[in-house]
């Protein structure tokens, strides 16, 4: 699992529409409640400016690397 922080709801939005155009289960997590990676309801409700851990499951190869291209290019900041 890797540690991610959205920056702003922009972000966050963009973050969930780059997780519908992937085969692959993108999960997110916050320590209580784990939610789907393309919810932005769900990614809403979690809140901005927290820690929280990003999970993939690889269903298609290589769509891990392309991923985590397509998110650092919003400028999410890993920890």
């Amino acid at each position: 699992m890797i540690k991610i922080r959205f920056k702003n709801v922009e972000v966050l939005k963009k973050f969930a529409d780059i997780a519908s155009h992937y085969k692959s289960d993108i999960i997110i997590h916050d320590g209580r409640t784990t939610i789907d990676g393309e919810s932005i309801m769900g990614l809403i409700a979690l809140g901005l400016y927290k820690t929280f851990e990003l999970e993939f499951i690889e269903k298609e190869p290589s769509e891990r690397e392309r991923f985590m291209f397509d998110i650092e290019l919003l400028g999410i900041t890993r920890l």
